[in-house]
């Protein structure tokens, strides 16, 4: 959040905020499967972790590029991020209240 905090005040991203935000996500976005003996609320779970990574990534760059039609394709896709977000937090309640 301390990138979208520095992208919306205007102010410039240092080297160090852009290689920080990368490792921060490259855990998420290094992964592209998961162990056999993944749960489905561990599936869930690296889901929302996914998704609000990328939510954020279009969000910035959607506020980097805000004139044109790269900007606004940037922010339909973060919403279309959100959609997904909400969907895997339903599930995930879901399978928790199933669990019980």
């Amino acid at each position: 959040h301390e990138l979208m905090e520095k992208v919306e005040a205007g102010d410039p991203l240092d080297n160090e905020l852009k290689l920080e935000s990368i490792k921060k996500n490259q855990e998420v976005f290094g992964k592209t499967s998961l162990p056999a003996n993944t749960t489905a609320r561990d599936a869930l779970k690296f889901g929302i972790k996914r998704e609000r990574a990328m939510m954020e990534l279009y969000d910035v760059f959607s506020h980097l590029i805000s004139a044109g039609a790269f900007g606004e394709l940037l922010s339909y896709l973060a919403d279309e991020e959100r959609g997904h977000l909400k969907k895997l937090e339903e599930l995930l309640a879901q399978q928790t209240s199933e669990a019980k």
